[in-house]
């Protein structure tokens, strides 16, 4: 099983992973989010368990080629959006009914982590990196944007597992010229009672592949699908 998940959302994980993993180039890829936060916080000791089900996995890339356009006659592509060196790539996979979100990795760090489950090894981001991720999500009410309370929960667990002067670090490399990493844990501290109508539970519905406005095909990725 995957640690925080149930013996049937394990299942759907594992198998969204393994039906996706011949298309990944490993050591380009990195798995975040609440996959990360389980197993970090698993890895510690704590067992917190999950109020909500499961809808999407969310990975990093160091780019679109770091994933195999062939996946595109494998899953379902959503999303596809790229700006520069920047871009975003949603696979959904109906037998499953999961989504992966697929962000771009920028940056040289070392956050990939070698872990092994169900008897494959999968990169799995630090807990400095997921808290410095997870932080920075909970300053979007600051900016008008709604944040599912469950951030705010995960940014709890984290914070006492972490090494916080090793995360205040990452903090400081990946945001320079936004606030300080103490001065964005007391936003944090606070957005849920000077933004309550902004911090609330976020809708999901059935992932399915809708392409927007914004979609373009990724580059090596046009006609993937053919």
């Amino acid at each position: 099983m995957w640690p925080g998940f149930t013996t049937g959302e394990s299942a759907r994980i594992f198998g969204f992973l393994h039906k996706l993993r011949p298309y990944l180039r490993l050591d380009e890829c990195c798995l975040v989010g609440s996959l990360a936060i389980q197993w970090r916080l698993h890895e510690a000791g704590i067992e917190p368990g999950r109020d909500r089900p499961l809808n999407d996995l969310d990975m990093i890339a160091r780019s679109p080629a770091s994933i195999d356009a062939r996946a595109a006659r494998a899953f379902e592509v959503g999303h596809q959006h790229q700006r520069d060196s920047r871009f975003y790539l949603t696979l959904i996979d109906p037998a499953t009914q999961l989504k992966l979100d697929i962000f771009t990795w920028a940056g040289d760090d070392d956050r990939a982590q070698m872990v092994k489950l169900a008897g494959q090894r999968w990169p799995v981001s630090s807990a400095e990196h997921q808290l410095v991720a997870t932080l920075a999500d909970a300053q979007k009410p600051t900016h008008g944007q709604e944040l599912d309370p469950k951030q705010l929960t995960a940014l709890e667990h984290l914070l006492a597992i972490t090494d916080q002067p090793r995360a205040g670090a990452i903090w400081q490399e990946h945001y320079p010229a936004g606030p300080g990493f103490e001065a964005a844990l007391q936003t944090a501290a606070m957005v849920a009672r000077r933004y309550p109508h902004l911090v609330r539970p976020l809708e999901h519905t059935a992932p399915a592949a809708k392409p927007c406005t914004d979609c373009v095909a990724l580059s090596g990725w046009q006609g993937a699908a053919s």
